[in-house]
């Protein structure tokens, strides 16, 4: 279960009022989801999602979020830019929280048993043309979950990391200190997804039509968004490595946007570092879930068994 503010038909009417969206039909609350709370809203015009931000979302970023989408739905990618209210603006207050209202997009996202090369192919070339939109993008915001947001994390984890695995602080440690070593400099830069999972695409007769969910975008290095999307679709359950969506999503990647050689040469680094960033957050979650949640946290171990493989230097090109 993912609502977390529960709302009633009076409140959602109250809200339509500030907006052109038409009257009142009905509305569910989207149970998937760990983060905001989320639901359906329907009108005598459209069908909408209504977001609100939870406390885990600041909501001094929202401007961010916002110019983002709203700059990629310029350049013609298919995202939810926030709908504006009648007084022009992107986000209102409901029940003490800040929310916006997004259209709704049609199709489906794929569980990793239904992913195959050629899903894979198409959101390299969806990701390259989000990376080629942003050249122009001047805002910017600092990813607060990269090298100095893992380490506080380490430090919070480290007295019982190895309740979810033996020897699992150590090897949080040494990763650390080895992407110190390692990070890449002056690869290209721009505004970046970074939590492009299957479950935030929706495709439609095997294309991507619609990326949703925004709000661990930042900007940061282009190679790294394009990392976090290899590891979360080229692993199937089992967490093994599956080379063919390998090759496939780089290659949709780079028919649109060839890597530089700095870029290819920093990859096995920013695998790596996109495995401990995830490692990161669900070791957190895992080790200090609230039972009054009732969303479960995601298994740790899979970005363990990630970060695993990239070590040991097993990728195909």
């Amino acid at each position: 279960m993912a609502v977390f503010t529960p709302l009633d038909s009076s409140q959602i009417r109250d809200l339509l009022a500030l907006y052109q969206a038409g009257d009142y039909v009905s509305h569910e609350g989207i149970l998937e989801g760990v983060w905001n709370t989320n639901f359906h809203v329907h009108t005598t015009k459209s069908h909408m999602i209504l977001t609100v931000f939870e406390e885990r979302t600041n909501v001094d970023d929202l401007p961010f979020f916002f110019a983002y989408t709203d700059h990629l739905v310029r350049m013609g990618l298919s995202c939810p830019g926030p709908i504006l209210t009648n007084r022009y603006e992107r986000s209102v207050e409901i029940a003490g929280k800040k929310a916006a209202l997004f259209p709704f997009f049609n199709g489906r996202s794929l569980t990793l048993a239904q992913i195959t090369p050629e899903h894979c192919e198409d959101l390299g070339r969806y990701l390259a043309r989000m990376h080629l939109a942003v050249a122009d993008f001047i805002v910017e915001r600092a990813n607060d979950m990269s090298l100095s947001g893992w380490q506080k994390l380490a430090d919070k984890t480290r007295a019982r990391a190895d309740e979810v695995c033996p020897g699992l602080s150590v090897m949080v440690d040494q990763e650390l200190s080895w992407l110190v070593q390692h990070w890449p400099e002056a690869l290209p830069r721009g505004a970046v997804h970074l939590d492009l999972f299957p479950d935030n695409v929706f495709f439609d007769e095997g294309k991507v039509c619609a990326v949703i969910d925004f709000y661990f975008s930042a900007t940061d290095m282009l190679a790294y968004d394009l990392a976090i999307a290899i590891n979360a679709w080229c692993f199937d359950s089992s967490c093994l490595f599956r080379p063919d969506c390998y090759r496939a999503l780089l290659q949709g990647y780079e028919l649109l946007r060839p890597l530089t050689f700095a870029e290819r040469e920093a990859l096995p680094v920013l695998l790596r570092a996109a495995s401990v960033r995830f490692l990161m957050t669900r070791l957190h979650d895992w080790l200090f879930h609230d039972p009054k949640n009732f969303v479960k946290p995601h298994d740790p171990m899979a970005y363990v068994e990630r970060l695993r493989f990239h070590q040991q230097g097993n990728r195909s090109a």
